[in-house]
């Protein structure tokens, strides 16, 4: 296939020499005077290129910024013994997350999880989601207030 190919370049580079070539050889032949009409004949129009510039519209790719209010990040926790731990799945994958929750019941049993699995497009902000999937419960609108960490999953 490569050979095919390497022989199909080579027969295209030279049929174009050969064009270039012939093109080269050839001397311009002179231009051919009109005859002089018998009769008077109405005035020719003359046409002229005009170049403008142009102007062309295009969207900035950088996109435009829109101020975000930003806020600190809480300090780490020293350790989550005696914690209470809100575990949110969100759109992760319903495989990982109730995995880690599972693991992480069992190597902390001093820190008490609150895990919520949303099957579908979960809360952007943990804590105001609806039932949970697990339990049948709704979630506690004040989830935030009563926790010291969150573990949000996200997938994607």
């Amino acid at each position: 296939m490569k050979n095919k190919n390497l022989i199909a370049l080579g027969a295209s580079i030279a049929l174009v020499l050969v064009l270039v070539l012939s093109g080269c050889g050839q001397t311009p032949s002179a231009p051919s005077t009109p005859s002089a009409p018998s009769t008077p004949s109405a005035p020719q129009v003359v046409t002229k290129t005009v170049e403008v510039e142009k102007t062309y519209r295009a969207l900035n790719p950088t996109g435009i910024f829109i101020p975000v209010q930003t806020k600190a990040l809480a300090p780490r926790l020293d350790t989550i013994d005696g914690k209470t731990l809100y575990v949110c799945q969100g759109e992760a994958d319903p495989v990982i997350m109730p995995a880690l929750y599972k693991a992480l019941v069992a190597k902390y049993p001093k820190t008490k999880f609150l895990y919520y699995d949303v099957s579908s497009f979960g809360p952007s902000v943990p804590g105001t989601g609806g039932p949970a999937t697990s339990t049948g419960l709704p979630e506690d609108p004040d989830i935030l207030k009563k926790v010291q960490g969150v573990i949000r999953g996200n997938g994607w």
